[in-house]
């Protein structure tokens, strides 16, 4: 049986009821197993099919402190390929050639190794470089800069970063 796969019971006696449940499949595709019940001479195969869960991409809030020169933003995907691209802004930001992905390298763009999105969500990181510093110590005014995300179907994921000061 699939580790996946969760029973209420391993034993019962007489007409008794069986529960089957399943943890949450956040791969993208659809996942199959099997689970044999016997009993009272009779042997009985069940599938469980669990459907995938749809591709996404996600990052926590972004909020940066002016004096970083670098920021590391860290998230959770199931896509085969992240491309990373900059929207409208105010600060200049380097996107580098490679993110990681599963403790994996990447090129911005090209499929992950192996693609482990397909059986399990997995955490991604991209360290950004900025530009020299482009706020004034005590100016109330922030810089922003959106940063877009997108999967291998498509799906974009669009981050405001905001480079203010912190105190």
């Amino acid at each position: 049986m699939e580790p996946w796969i969760k029973l209420d019971k391993t034993s019962g006696h007489g007409n008794d009821t069986l529960s089957i449940s399943a943890t949450e499949n956040t791969g993208r595709d659809m996942r199959k197993g099997m689970v044999t019940i016997e009993g009272m001479g009779i042997r009985d195969k069940v599938t469980v099919t669990q459907a995938g869960k749809p591709e996404f991409v996600r990052i926590d809030s972004v909020l940066i402190n002016i004096n970083d020169k670098t920021y590391t933003i860290n998230g959770m995907l199931n896509s085969s390929k992240l491309t990373f691209s900059l929207g409208a802004g105010n600060f200049d930001i380097n996107i580098p050639t490679t993110y990681e992905a599963y403790g994996q390298k990447t090129k911005n763009g090209d499929t992950i190794l192996a693609d482990f999105g397909a059986v399990t969500e997995i955490d991604f990181s991209i360290t950004l470089t900025f530009s020299d510093n482009e706020i004034e110590s005590g100016n109330e005014n922030e810089k922003s800069r959106i940063l877009i995300i997108t999967t291998e179907n498509g799906i974009n994921e669009s981050i405001n970063l905001k480079k203010m000061e912190i105190i």
